[in-house]
């Protein structure tokens, strides 16, 4: 009894204590962070006004970049959706998710971002501009609703989350949108369309290519534009990176919409904001037009990744530092407290402590993969600081870029610099002996008839 006595004023301060640590940071106690992610499809970094872009087509997602955290050198490890949206959500590279293309399934023994915030009390929801992508990819795991549709706009996706979002604003949520109109074929609503090429001047007239009727890609082409593509009867590069342009901007008009409406409801003070693309989109380089999934190059790999979190991070700043789509659930994580199932199995790493301490603890390997054994390719990338590797799995040689110097990949030394070429080329066999110690998983499933129709349609089937 004298012991309990003595033992109340302890407990009444600890009490008190509590209480008022809750009344002055009662999101970090209460946890009561919203997540809002948001990928762009075919969304190349270079063509923002924060990565440098002159063309001001992008001002809201510049506005909120200026607000939030800026990550200068973020990669897709895939450059098509099938394999890099598996990525993002379980943080593993390809060898370990083993989806490679479409018709591929997720390894099951992995978790996905909504499976684990599912089970942390989170409403899930997502809404893409083909409502197939998150069932075929088997990332619907833990998502508690899914929007239905097929080739939505990108105002129409918006006004579906604004209807959402305002249905359940009283709940903690992870909403994903992934808006597509910057995939091919560009076809930007017509006044963007009439603003955006109204002073073209064509000045690269390219040679029309006449693909083959079996190629799941009718839209891109090496060499030139491919006959499937022309719009308008025109042959000019520089008209289809303004519609490619015009399609940007729509996104970009929709997501400024979208915070404003967060703002107005009160959300945007307390929902965690996360902007980036799966992959890019060739516009000549490498003389491919008007596609990807065909090189590992840094028109396909080089995407955006932003943060806003308002009071939390510090804005207006920009990473430097290598990292990619496999780093974006950790970081959710460790943003929000969770440690969560599954996190053992995760490749990625945190960006907190690039954010807070500018450096990680050790040094950091970047990979990339891209496996279709139908077109002949079997491709990786290694980065290290600037240095790139391509290595060409089955030839058993690669190419090296110091993207410092040279961004555009234009100049393989590998001549030049054996010992780097050396040591990145023992890193992707190093990368590629993962596999046979990954669990089983990724078996072929049987795509039904209606949606290979819908992959045929958009352009593509074994590869977007």
């Amino acid at each position: 009894m004298l012991l309990l006595k003595r033992s109340l004023p302890v407990l009444f301060s600890m009490m008190l204590g509590l209480i008022l640590v809750s009344f002055l940071y009662p999101d970090e106690l209460s946890n009561q962070w919203n997540v809002l992610l948001i990928t762009v499809d075919s969304l190349r970094a270079d063509h923002l006004g924060v990565y440098g872009y002159p063309r001001r087509i992008t001002p809201s997602i510049d506005e909120l970049a200026r607000r939030g955290i800026v990550f200068s050198r973020a990669s897709a490890h895939a450059p098509f959706t099938a394999p890099s949206l598996p990525t993002l959500f379980t943080s593993a590279y390809s060898n370990k998710h083993q989806v490679w293309a479409w018709g591929d399934s997720l390894n099951p023994s992995l978790f996905t971002l909504a499976q684990i915030l599912s089970g942390e009390g989170f409403l899930t929801g997502v809404l893409s501009a083909q409502d197939f992508f998150p069932e075929v990819l088997g990332l619907s795991r833990g998502f508690r609703w899914m929007g239905v549709g097929i080739d939505k706009k990108a105002d129409v996706i918006t006004r579906e989350a604004m209807e959402w979002l305002n249905e359940h604003k009283n709940k903690k949520f992870f909403l994903w949108i992934h808006y597509f109109d910057p995939h091919q074929p560009y076809q930007p609503p017509p006044l963007i369309k009439k603003e955006m090429t109204r002073e073209i001047i064509p000045r690269t007239i390219l040679p029309v290519i006449k693909k083959n009727p079996s190629d799941p890609d009718i839209f891109g082409a090496f060499g030139g534009i491919s006959e499937k593509a022309i719009i308008d009867g025109r042959r000019d590069r520089e008209y289809y990176i303004s519609l490619y342009d015009g399609e940007i901007k729509f996104v970009d008009r929709e997501v400024g919409r979208l915070i404003q409406f967060l703002e107005e409801s009160k959300l945007l003070s307390r929902t965690f904001i996360i902007i980036t693309a799966d992959h890019g989109e060739s516009l000549g380089e490498h003389n491919l037009y008007f596609t990807h999934g065909y090189t590992l190059y840094e028109e396909n790999i080089h995407i955006p990744l932003i943060f806003y979190a308002p009071q939390e991070l510090p804005p207006g700043k920009v990473v430097s530092q290598n990292v990619g789509l496999v780093d974006i659930t950790p970081t959710i994580l460790d943003f929000l407290r969770i440690k969560g199932k599954g996190r053992e199995k995760m490749e990625g790493r945190s960006l907190l402590p690039l954010i807070y301490k500018g450096r990680y603890n050790t040094s950091r390997i970047i990979y990339g993969e891209l496996r279709e054994p139908k077109r002949g390719r079997h491709v990786v990338y290694v980065k290290e600081g600037n240095w790139k590797l391509i290595f060409n799995v089955w030839k058993g040689d690669g190419e090296l870029y110091n993207l410092r110097n040279d961004p555009g990949e234009t100049r393989d030394i590998k001549g030049e610099e054996k010992e780097v070429f050396s040591r990145l080329v023992k890193r992707a066999r190093e990368y590629l002996s993962r596999e046979k110690k990954s669990i089983p998983g990724g078996n072929k499933s049987r795509l039904k008839e209606e949606i290979r129709r819908r992959l045929k349609g958009l352009g593509y089937l074994s590869g977007e």
